[in-house]
C-alpha cells in the first residue's frame, strides 16, 4: 500500500501547501517509484511559483534531484520547455553547458526555443523583501482561472507576498497555465488565466458566549441544503458584485465543516433608513430583472435573492444587522466599498442628463427666435 502512494501523482493540495521538508521527501519518493521526469519538472515548477509568490523559502528544493534529471535522464519536450528555469540549479563550472547539449543541437536552438519561457525565469527568482514582522497582518492571494472546458474557479494562495508587482503576479499565474499536471476529471485546470487580488486576514476575538445563545434554528431547502442566509445593505445588488467579493462574502457565511456544494445562499436586502427616500424602501432586487443562479466562483452552491423585510416591523437601528466575526466584517466592508461606488456613479449619470436636457432646451428657443425672423 506504501509502494502504490509513492506511485501515485501529487496534488495542488500538496504541491501548495506542503512544508518544504514534506514536500521535498514526497517529490524525491515519487521519482524514485516512475522515474517521470517530466511530471516531476512540472511539479518543480508550480513550487517555484509557489516560492516566488509567498514569504516562506522553497529556494533549492530537490537540488539533487533536478541535477540527475537534467544531466542523465532522457531527454523529453517537458525538459526542453522548462530547462531555463532550472539553470540557477547548476553552480558547477560546465554542469549548464552539458545540459543544453543533452537537449538541445546548440545553443542557439537554446535560446530560439526557450525564448518565451526565458522571461518567466526573472519573475520567479525575483527578490522580495522577508516579512518585516511575524505579527503583521498576512494576505491571501485569490485568483480565478478558467479550465480547459470554459468553467471558472477560484485559486487561493494562503501567507502570499502583497509586495509582488502586478506585473510579477500576472506572469507567475500564467506560467501555471502551460502546467498539464492540473487535471480534473474532464478538464485541465489551469488553462486559462483571468484575475487575481489580495485579501488582508483578519485577526479577531470573541469572548465565549453562553451555550444558548449559540443554539440556532437552521433552515433547510427541499434539497436538503442548508440556506444561509446573507443580510446586504440597503441598495447593494450581489449582481453588480465581482467574482472575487462573491467569493469572500459567501465564504464568510460558510457553516462549518460545510462547502458550497452543501448550502442554498439567499441574498437579503435590508430596507432603507426611514429618513431615506420612501420609494426605495419599498423597491426589491427582484425587480432587476429574472432571478438568478450563480455558477462561479462558488461552485454549485445554490443562490437566490429575497425581498427586503418590510419597513413596518424595522426600527431605526435597521443598519445594526448582528454581530459579526473577523471575516463577515472583511466580506462587508467590501460590499459597503462597491455602494459607495455605485452611489458615485449614478450621481455623476444624473448630473450629466441633467445638463443635457438644459443644453437641448436652449437650442429648440434659439430656433424659434430665427423663425420668428423670416
Amino acid at each position: 500500500m506504501k509502494k502504490s502512494e509513492e506511485n501515485k501523482p501529487l496534488g495542488s493540495r500538496q504541491l501548495f501547501h506542503m512544508k518544504k521538508t514534506s514536500l521535498e521527501g514526497k517529490v524525491n519518493d515519487y521519482y524514485q517509484n516512475t522515474h517521470d521526469a517530466s511530471n516531476v519538472i512540472e511539479y518543480l515548477v508550480a513550487i517555484l511559483v509557489r516560492n516566488a509568490l509567498i514569504y516562506e523559502d522553497f529556494v533549492g528544493i530537490c537540488q539533487s534531484l533536478v541535477e540527475e534529471i537534467f544531466l542523465t535522464a532522457e531527454p523529453t519536450e517537458t525538459l526542453r520547455r522548462y530547462s531555463s528555469l532550472f539553470k540557477p540549479y547548476f553552480k558547477k563550472s560546465g554542469d549548464w553547458d552539458r545540459v543544453i547539449n543533452r537537449l538541445f543541437a546548440n545553443t542557439k536552438e537554446y535560446y530560439r526555443l526557450t525564448e518565451k519561457m526565458r522571461v518567466n525565469a526573472k519573475y520567479l527568482y525575483a527578490e522580495s523583501k522577508p516579512q518585516a514582522d511575524s505579527t503583521a497582518p498576512s494576505f491571501n492571494l485569490v485568483s480565478i482561472f478558467k479550465d480547459s472546458s470554459g468553467r471558472k474557479h477560484t485559486w487561493i494562495l494562503k501567507d502570499a507576498n502583497p509586495d509582488r508587482t502586478d506585473e510579477e503576479v500576472q506572469g507567475l499565474l500564467k506560467l501555471l497555465t502551460t502546467l498539464t499536471i492540473f487535471t480534473g476529471k474532464k478538464a485541465r485546470k489551469f488553462a486559462e488565466f483571468m484575475t487575481f487580488d489580495y485579501f488582508e486576514n483578519v485577526r479577531h476575538f470573541e469572548e465565549p458566549q453562553e451555550e444558548k445563545q449559540e443554539i440556532s434554528n437552521k433552515k433547510f431547502d427541499e434539497a436538503g441544503k442548508e440556506i444561509v442566509e446573507i443580510m446586504l445593505p440597503h441598495g447593494v445588488d450581489p449582481r453588480n458584485l465581482s467574482e472575487n467579493e462573491i467569493v469572500v462574502l459567501v465564504k464568510a457565511y460558510l457553516p462549518e465543516g460545510k462547502t458550497f456544494n452543501d448550502i442554498h445562499v439567499l441574498f437579503t436586502e435590508l430596507p432603507a433608513d426611514p429618513a431615506e427616500d420612501k420609494k426605495e424602501q419599498s423597491e426589491s432586487l427582484l425587480a432587476a430583472s429574472e432571478p438568478i443562479l450563480k455558477e462561479a466562483p462558488i461552485a454549485n452552491a445554490q443562490t437566490a435573492i429575497a425581498d427586503p423585510p418590510k419597513n413596518e416591523s424595522v426600527k431605526k437601528s435597521t443598519k445594526n444587522i448582528g454581530h459579526f466575526s473577523g471575516s463577515q466584517l472583511l466580506a462587508m466592508d467590501l460590499i459597503n466599498q462597491r455602494k459607495e461606488k455605485m452611489a458615485q456613479t449614478t450621481g455623476s449619470a444624473t448630473d450629466t442628463t441633467k445638463k443635457k436636457k438644459k443644453g437641448t432646451g436652449g437650442g429648440r428657443r434659439r430656433k424659434k427666435k430665427g423663425n420668428n425672423k423670416k
